[in-house]
């Protein structure tokens, strides 16, 4: 298993407590992510600025995965609004690549949308501007429409210990039998899974899952294990 460091506090309040992460904590980020060789770097076109500061914090160096979502334009316009977002992103990022671009929403591959993306999304391929292309998903049962459009080089999907989805389906043998680079996300549920009995306030907005979430706490403690491991 290898990590890699998702990038949406770097550019927009995000998560729980809707928090952006200061520069001088990202450049500390950057330092331990150096050090540790973590240098596999997740963001997107729509996380704020974070593409700019990843591009003013020179993270060129590291193997970088955004994602696109495609807003509501005319089919026809596709073409001209993927080479304009990449180059922006580029730009922004200070590279002349990107290792990977996903697609953002599953949604985006409907009809004839969705033949013109992966059209557009081939040919930054083969024009060297992307290594590899993929997809970024919800729920595992998305897979079955995808992988009958395209095979995607790179699948992200949520999953810790109350989302195992990916595995029970099934998907996860299938994707590495299919030698497809996967990347977990939500891990700690944006900290549900490390802050839930900390802050009041989160207790309150997640009453709902307030037994599984303690069940989780109490199993940590009556094994020695922390919430991280």
């Amino acid at each position: 298993m290898k990590l890699a460091i998702g990038t949406a506090q770097f550019g927009m309040q995000y998560g729980l407590e809707k928090k952006k992460i200061k520069i001088s904590e990202i450049q500390k980020i950057k330092l331990f992510l150096v050090k540790s060789k973590i240098l596999k770097i997740d963001t997107a076109s729509n996380y704020g600025n974070s593409e700019k500061i990843l591009g003013d914090l020179n993270f060129k160096n590291f193997k970088i995965i955004s994602k696109l979502k495609i807003p509501k334009i005319k089919t026809s316009d596709i073409p001209n609004w993927i080479s304009k977002e990449i180059d922006i992103s580029l730009k922004n990022i200070k590279s002349k690549k990107l290792y990977g671009l996903l697609i953002h929403d599953y949604r985006d591959l409907n009809g004839k949308k969705g033949i013109l993306l992966i059209n557009e999304l081939k040919k930054l391929k083969k024009k060297g501007i992307v290594k590899k292309i993929g997809i970024s998903i919800y729920n595992p049962n998305e897979l079955n429409k995808v992988m009958r459009i395209f095979k995607p080089e790179i699948i992200q999907f949520p999953y810790n210990v109350l989302d195992q989805r990916i595995e029970t389906t099934g998907w996860l043998k299938k994707l590495k039998s299919l030698k497809i680079e996967t990347y977990a996300r939500s891990c700690f549920l944006q900290g549900l899974l490390l802050n839930f009995k900390k802050k009041n306030k989160i207790r309150n907005n997640f009453k709902f899952y307030k037994s599984i979430l303690n069940k989780w706490f109490v199993w940590c403690s009556d094994n020695n294990s922390s919430q991280v491991k």
